[in-house]
């Protein structure tokens, strides 16, 4: 089982009113990011007496992570970061990371972010599923609700339009009003620019195999309900 983290509260009608996180998860551009981690890599260095990482909006879906922090005697720049780094490599050395995304707008920064910060990452421009195919995948640059595997824009809308009336909902569980409503349509109308792409789709047994990979101590799937479909691509003998 997989628990969100989620915090809602039944309403009297039985829907569920969204509250908020009960963890320090923060998502970005499509990517979960767990807040706790950074600060502890960033106050594990000699350097940084203090430090916190949030979210910080710059409007039109721009959502940067941002980390405050207090430095012991005169700041070193980059310091931290190089710090974070290098934990990473020395509590695992020899270990890479493989990295698959098929939409290039998504791959084109996973590519920029692995230079930059010289990591040891083999990066895909493909999905995982359980064969071999070519699928239409839609990217929507303004918005992390919506699946990019939606096939039609309402399936692509109703996340989004069930999401903003939780919000808007008043304390009492009434249902939005007609000027609720008529936001609501014009926030989705405006947010839902959408690009689609021909993905190219591979199996895990396949990158197992032309990798050479002999051993994964993590696996982490983050494929918008598609997990058990990403394991089917897994053959026995692996």
């Amino acid at each position: 089982m997989y628990r969100p983290g989620d915090l809602v509260r039944r309403l009297p009608d039985g829907t569920l009113a969204y509250l908020g996180r009960n963890d320090d998860e923060a998502k970005v551009r499509g990517f979960r990011i767990e807040l706790g981690e950074d600060e502890a890599r960033l106050t594990a260095h000699p350097a940084v007496q203090d430090a916190r990482v949030v979210v910080r909006d710059h409007g039109d879906g721009d959502r940067r992570l941002v980390g405050p922090h207090r430095s012991r005697g005169r700041p070193r720049t980059g310091g931290a970061r190089s710090a974070a780094h290098g934990e990473r490599r020395r509590r695992n050395p020899h270990g890479r990371l493989y990295v698959f995304e098929p939409l290039p707008p998504l791959h084109d920064s996973l590519r920029r972010n692995a230079e930059l910060h010289g990591l040891n990452a083999k990066l895909f421009d493909c999905g995982l599923g359980a064969r071999t195919q070519e699928e239409t995948c839609t990217f929507y640059p303004h918005n992390t609700v919506s699946p990019t595997r939606a096939a039609t824009a309402p399936q692509a809308c109703d996340p989004v339009r069930s999401y903003l009336r939780n919000k808007t909902k008043p304390v009492d569980g009434a249902p939005a009003g007609p000027a609720a409503e008529n936001l609501i349509d014009n926030i989705v109308d405006s947010r839902l620019e959408s690009r689609s792409y021909t993905c190219r789709v591979r199996t895990l047994s396949e990158i197992i195999e032309q990798e050479a990979i002999d051993r994964i101590d993590l696996m982490k799937i983050d494929a918008e309900g598609a997990e058990h479909w990403v394991l089917k691509g897994i053959r026995p003998q692996h």
